[in-house]
């Protein structure tokens, strides 16, 4: 019989067939052609991104699994009810509930700039605002928010998509959660896209976010049912090239361009002009201040301008040129704080104030001084300020935002229940925690900045009979009283006084000389404007 080698003709022109297709499945798979819009509409499986960025301490996965999760995951699958079976979660999921331990840029990412992301590529024909509708099903009150962005860009309109309703069970969202409104305003969740290939991009604000599928819609009144709409055809031949990779994230390491120096009247506020600050209210006086160079005045980055890591808790400013009409995108969500600095040039009227408050560690990142949103003439360049470290409030209290149903300990599943006045909704209240309730110093218990000149309150048990020394001077509001889920406590009063924006605010115990000795659980504070 005739033997035949290994290499011979006949034996190598199956291999290399076989070969042939499995490599070119694989550039198939690698560069999908673009998902298409049609009709002004987009609807995405979400496991079929074409790639994923910023995949360090979470990673998005797809269910269900041919291997094995990162843990924890305590809910479990949920590929029933799932369009096609398939969806994807961001794991590990360490922050369930509130009373979980928050970890920044961990468990939960305040923007989607340096959190784990899916990027999406997409040809929009028709441009225009496009609504975006998500499906999502969550078991804990912190496993159901996400951020939408595009071409590394996350305008505010697309941040912090919130789900709220039935738990355990798949459904639609198009809110966009706010301070005001922690379930989200409906329609407040859109992109604005131009005709062209874009990258959308989905980043993880919540460990444990789960999402099926999404659709980007021109119509304000469409809203899916069921698992949506068949998913949009795919572009086919003469695709153009995908949008270069996106920049890396911010570093958090301020610029050689910029400066340090100290807040204070008479101060150069510029790196390259010798103009100074000729008034500056006596709150501000000392922090911390980053100049800039008055040349870049007319630049405009939507991001990545000016960045530097927050180095404590507290409340960071920035002073703009007043002679604007209307401030960048990236200054959205600052609160004009009221106050101003005076310069010496004479053709710039002031500096308006605003504030923002970040955590220790937070990488703040923002955009230039005539970035997409700015609408004016001729305006300086912008500088910043953040408060002093001294006053920074400690990692015992947590932030939250003052709602019914809100928890008000760190340490506690204790509610709000009833009796919240409409105007205090939406501020930001500083848990306390209940196990500290005996404490008795007479200040310096509680400590932070007021970014915004207005009143602070204080929520104090109705159980008390006399109040600490410390809160001589505040007003009691006897009007309200906030109800709680804490059957023993009939109430908290409303204490509150008025503090200027940069102002420390230096709160003493529960039990704090002059205190009468009755029983009652720890007090908590609600500010912000």
């Amino acid at each position: 019989m005739k033997k035949f080698s290994l290499f011979h003709p006949r034996f190598i022109v199956l291999p290399i067939a076989i070969l042939g297709i499995i490599l070119a499945s694989a550039a198939s798979t690698l560069a999908a052609d673009p998902f298409k819009e049609v009709n002004g509409r987009l609807v995405i499986e979400a496991e079929n991104y074409h790639s994923k960025a910023n995949t360090g301490v979470r990673n998005w996965y797809v269910f269900p699994r041919s291997s094995s999760s990162p843990t924890p995951d305590p809910d479990g699958p949920h590929t029933s009810g799932a369009g096609n079976g398939k969806y994807v979660e961001a794991l590990p999921d360490t922050r369930v509930t509130h009373s979980d331990p928050l970890q920044q840029n961990v468990n939960f990412f305040k923007s989607g700039s340096n959190a784990p992301r899916m990027n999406y590529r997409v040809r929009i024909n028709s441009a225009g605002r496009y609504y975006i509708r998500g499906r999502s099903i969550w078991t804990g009150t912190e496993d159901n928010g996400v951020h939408f962005g595009y071409d590394n860009k996350w305008p505010l309109s697309g941040t912090a998509a919130q789900w709220c309703g039935d738990w355990h069970k798949w459904q639609w969202s198009g809110n966009r959660r706010t301070a005001s409104n922690h379930c989200g305003i409906k329609n407040a969740l859109y992109l604005d896209l131009s005709a062209g290939d874009h990258t959308i991009m989905i980043a993880m604000r919540e460990d444990g976010f789960e999402l099926d599928r999404f659709v980007l819609t021109k119509s304000s009144t469409y809203f899916p049912t069921g698992v949506g709409p068949a998913e949009s055809p795919r572009t086919t031949g003469g695709s153009t090239p995908p949008p270069p990779p996106p920049p890396s994230p911010p570093t958090g390491v301020l610029d050689s361009r910029f400066a340090k120096t100290t807040l204070t009247d008479g101060v150069e506020y510029y790196t390259d002009r010798d103009y100074q600050l000729t008034g500056v209210p006596s709150s501000y006086d000392d922090m911390v201040a980053i100049i800039t160079p008055n040349a870049d005045r007319n630049r405009t980055d939507a991001s990545g301008y000016l960045t530097f890591t927050m180095p404590y808790d507290g409340t960071v400013y920035v002073a703009y040129d007043s002679r604007a009409t209307s401030e960048p995108n990236w200054m959205n969500g600052f609160l004009d704080t009221g106050d101003i600095l005076e310069t010496s040039l004479s053709t710039q009227p002031s500096l308006k104030i605003y504030s923002q408050n970040y955590d220790k560690g937070d990488i703040i990142n923002f955009g230039a001084n005539k970035a997409p949103g700015f609408t004016g003439g001729t305006v300086s360049n912008y500088i910043v300020f953040y408060s002093h470290g001294d006053c920074a409030l400690d990692s015992k209290f947590d932030k939250t935002t003052m709602a019914v149903a809100a928890y008000y300990y760190t340490d506690r599943n204790y509610t709000i229940t009833d009796g919240v006045p409409d105007w205090m909704l939406g501020r930001t209240l500083i848990q306390t925690p209940n196990n500290e309730k005996k404490n008795s110093a007479a200040s310096g218990y509680v400590r932070f900045t007021t970014p915004v000149s207005w009143w602070v309150y204080v929520l104090f048990d109705s159980r008390s009979s006399s109040i600490p020394s410390w809160l001589n001077g505040w007003e009691l509001r006897s009007q309200y009283e906030i109800e709680t889920s804490l059957e023993t406590q009939p109430y908290m009063k409303v204490y509150r006084k008025w503090f200027n924006a940069g102002q420390c605010v230096d709160l003493g115990g529960n039990y704090g000389p002059g205190a009468s000795s009755e029983y009652r659980s720890n007090y908590m504070v609600v500010y912000g404007k």
